[in-house]
């Protein structure tokens, strides 16, 4: 819907949005999306020296402190994750 030329978006139209964090293992994360969906994701790949969660990668304390902001997760040092982006490359969980 626009209104006055600016685009708005009703939260149905805004994508993924993350309702929980766990954090499962060093690099790894149990999300739990607002459709009820689980996944899990491992983000030692997205930690190499380079990449942006390098801090996070040297610093487990730091991974640790993980916590859910807006739609997202989000660390204490300001680093964020696109929920859409967790959500397709993170894995259903059937742990249950």
């Amino acid at each position: 819907m626009y209104l006055n030329r600016v685009l708005y978006l009703e939260p149905s139209q805004l994508g993924h949005c993350i309702r929980s964090v766990q954090v499962i293992s060093r690099t790894a994360l149990r999300l739990t999306f607002d459709e009820g969906e689980i996944r899990s994701i491992d983000l030692a790949s997205w930690m190499k020296p380079g990449t942006a969660l390098e801090q996070i990668g040297n610093d487990e304390q730091l991974f640790r402190q993980v916590f859910i902001r807006g739609r997202t997760i989000e660390w204490p040092d300001g680093a964020t994750l696109d929920p859409d982006v967790l959500y397709w490359m993170a894995t259903p969980d059937t742990m249950l």
